[in-house]
C-alpha cells in the first residue's frame, strides 16, 4: 500500500486509521470533514447534502470554485491587493470541502489529510478523529 499524504503529516494518526476497521475509518473520515467544515465557517447546499457513499459530483464542483477562488486571492495577495488572512481563510474553506469530498468517497487518510491542512492548531481534530476511531 501507498503512503498516504497524511502519513508525511501526522503518521501516528495515519497509522491508527490504517489499523482500524472499514467502519471506523468511514467515521473518522466523516468526523474529520465534519471538524473541518465546521472549523472553517464552511456553508453550502452540497455540504448540508453530502453523506457517506452519496454522489460526489456537487462537492466536487464546489471544491473547484472554492480552489479558483483561493488561487484568485493568492494573485491578489501577490500584487498587494488582498491580506494573507483571507487567502488562509479561502484556503482552509477549500481543504475542508475537499475533506468531505474525501470522507464521502470513504478515503479517510486523505480527508483527515485536507482537513488537518485548513488549520495550524490540529489538536482538536486529533481528538476527534480518535474518537470516532474508538
Amino acid at each position: 500500500m501507498d503512503d498516504s499524504r497524511l502519513s508525511t503529516l501526522c503518521p501516528d494518526l495515519d497509522a491508527a486509521i490504517c489499523s482500524a476497521p472499514h467502519d471506523r475509518r468511514l467515521q473518522a473520515a466523516w468526523a474529520a470533514a465534519q471538524w473541518a467544515i465546521h472549523h472553517t465557517g464552511l456553508s453550502h447546499p452540497a455540504i448540508s447534502a453530502a453523506n457517506i457513499g452519496g454522489p460526489t459530483a456537487a462537492i466536487a464542483a464546489l471544491v473547484g470554485e472554492l480552489d479558483d477562488q483561493y488561487f484568485e486571492l493568492q494573485e491578489l495577495c501577490d500584487e498587494g491587493e488582498c491580506s494573507k488572512e483571507k487567502v488562509l481563510a479561502a484556503f482552509g474553506r477549500a481543504r475542508a470541502a475537499n475533506a468531505l469530498e474525501f470522507a464521502v468517497r470513504g478515503e479517510a487518510a486523505e480527508a483527515v489529510y485536507e482537513a488537518a491542512v485548513c488549520c495550524d492548531d490540529v489538536s482538536d481534530l486529533r481528538r476527534a478523529v480518535a474518537e470516532a476511531l474508538r
